[in-house]
């Protein structure tokens, strides 16, 4: 989990915590294109053009990538906006999302 912080007002303390963070892989596949892949990691996960193809590359040699470190839920959102996108395209392209 996240650290804890606190602070203080008038004498009052809150503990906040970071919220819980995931990372999140894409998973290569041989049907969904790269410049669809590109598209996706540009759009969704406002990642730049070298980024992109960086991260790209990787799950295409390596069979996944890292594209990212997010709050859980910003996460989830994400890999789920990606996956609609690729469904709705007629491609497979999957995500896959580790808790830290």
């Amino acid at each position: 989990m996240g650290q804890t912080k606190t602070q203080g007002k008038a004498g009052t303390r809150v503990k906040l915590k970071e919220p819980a963070k995931s990372k999140v892989f894409i998973l290569n596949d041989d049907q969904t294109t790269m410049e669809f892949v590109i598209l996706v990691l540009k759009k969704v996960f406002d990642k730049e053009d070298i980024e992109a193809i960086v991260i790209m590359t990787t799950a295409h040699e390596t069979g996944k990538a890292l594209v990212g470190t997010y709050p859980k839920n910003v996460a989830n959102a994400k890999v789920k906006k990606a996956e609609t996108m690729a469904s709705v395209a007629k491609y497979p392209l999957k995500f896959q999302i580790e808790d830290v």
